[in-house]
C-alpha cells in the first residue's frame, strides 16, 4: 500500500491480457503507482525500458513471457537479470502460460520469483493451474478456510485435475525441443502459404513462439471469417478470449495498422497440427475471400 507522499511502484508490460477490471487497476485503486511498458515504434519491447522503469520504490515487476495473441517473446530473462542485480528486493513475476512446455523455460534462468502456469494450454483439463513461488518469497493466502496447503490455499483440491496436469507435463517435458522444431516447421509453411495469397498478411514477427501466429485477411472481418471457417470444422480465434467483442488493445500496442485490427485472426498450433491442416485453413480462407469479399 502507498505510504506518505511516495507511492509503491509496480512495473508491467502494456501487452498483458485486457479485462473488465485488471490487476493493474486494482493496484492503482490501492494507491500504487503502476508503470506500463509499451512497445517502441517498431513494435518491440526492450529489456532496458523495463529496467529503467524500476526504482527504489518498486516492489513488483510482472511480465508475460509469450504474448498470447501474436507469439511475441518478451525479453523477460534479460530484464529480470538486470533488475535483480541492482534491485534484489524487487519481486519478479512471469506469466508463463503460453511458454510452459512449448519453449525452454527454467525458473532460475528467468530470474523469476513467481511463475504462473495453466493446464489447459498443454492439453490438461481446464480449471487447473500452478503458481511457482521461490523459497523465501512470502505471499498472503488468497483463500481462507480449513488451512490446507499450509494455510495458503484452503479447500479440497481436485485430484483428477491435478493428475491430468501432471500427466500432461510428464508427456511433454521430454519432447519440448522436438515439438518446438515441428511447430516452427508448420509455422514456416503457414507463412509461405500466406505470402502466396496477396491479401493475407502475417502480423507475427520472426523470433516469436511458433505455436501462435497472427494473420490479417484483407477485406474480411475477423468474426465473419471465424464463423465461415467453423462451418468447415476449422477452428481459429479472433484474438484473446479476454477481449471478446472488442478490438484487440494488445495488437494496437504492437503498432499493428488500424485497418488490420478488424481482420486479424489467431492461429494456434498443437503437437498434432499438420501441413494438411494448414492447407485446409488456406483453402477455407481462399473460399471465404471468393464468397464474401466484394472486391477481389
Amino acid at each position: 500500500k502507498a505510504h506518505g507522499k511516495r507511492k509503491k511502484r509496480v512495473v508491467i508490460s502494456s501487452v498483458e491480457h485486457p479485462a473488465v477490471k485488471n490487476p493493474a487497476q486494482e493496484l492503482e485503486d490501492m494507491g500504487c503507482e503502476v508503470i506500463k511498458i509499451s512497445p517502441d515504434e517498431n513494435g518491440e519491447i526492450n529489456a532496458r525500458d523495463i529496467f529503467a522503469a524500476v526504482n527504489e520504490d518498486t516492489f513488483l515487476v510482472s511480465c508475460m513471457l509469450v504474448n498470447n495473441e501474436n507469439g511475441y517473446i518478451l525479453p523477460v530473462e534479460k530484464a529480470f537479470s538486470m533488475i535483480k542485480k541492482k534491485y534484489p528486493q524487487v519481486i519478479t513475476h512471469c506469466d508463463c502460460v503460453q511458454g510452459f512446455m512449448k519453449i525452454p523455460v527454467k525458473a532460475k534462468k528467468l530470474n523469476a520469483d513467481m511463475i504462473s502456469l495453466s493446464g489447459h494450454k498443454i492439453y490438461a483439463p481446464k480449471g487447473i493451474g500452478a503458481l511457482y513461488v521461490k523459497k523465501g518469497i512470502h505471499i498472503p493466502p488468497f483463500m481462507l478456510g480449513g488451512g490446507q496447503e499450509k494455510g495458503f490455499r484452503s479447500g479440497t483440491e481436485s485430484v483428477p485435475l491435478i493428475c491430468g496436469f501432471g500427466a500432461a507435463v510428464k508427456k511433454l517435458a521430454p519432447n519440448v525441443s522436438a515439438n518446438f522444431e515441428k511447430a516452427a516447421d508448420i509455422q514456416a509453411y503457414l507463412i509461405e502459404k500466406c505470402n502466396e495469397n496477396g491479401d493475407v498478411f502475417v502480423n507475427s514477427r520472426k523470433g516469436g513462439s511458433p505455436y501462435v501466429t497472427s494473420i490479417a485477411v484483407n477485406g474480411l472481418k475477423s468474426e465473419v471469417l471465424l464463423h465461415y471457417l467453423e462451418k468447415r470444422e476449422i477452428y481459429v480465434s479472433s484474438g484473446s478470449a479476454c477481449s471478446k467483442g472488442k478490438k484487440s488493445s494488445v495488437l494496437k500496442e504492437f503498432r499493428y495498422p488500424e485497418q488490420s485490427l478488424d481482420s486479424t485472426i489467431r492461429i494456434s498450433f498443437s503437437i498434432d497440427t499438420t501441413k494438411a491442416d494448414i492447407d485446409a485453413l488456406m483453402e477455407g480462407i481462399k473460399s471465404a475471400q471468393n464468397d464474401l469479399c466484394k472486391v477481389r
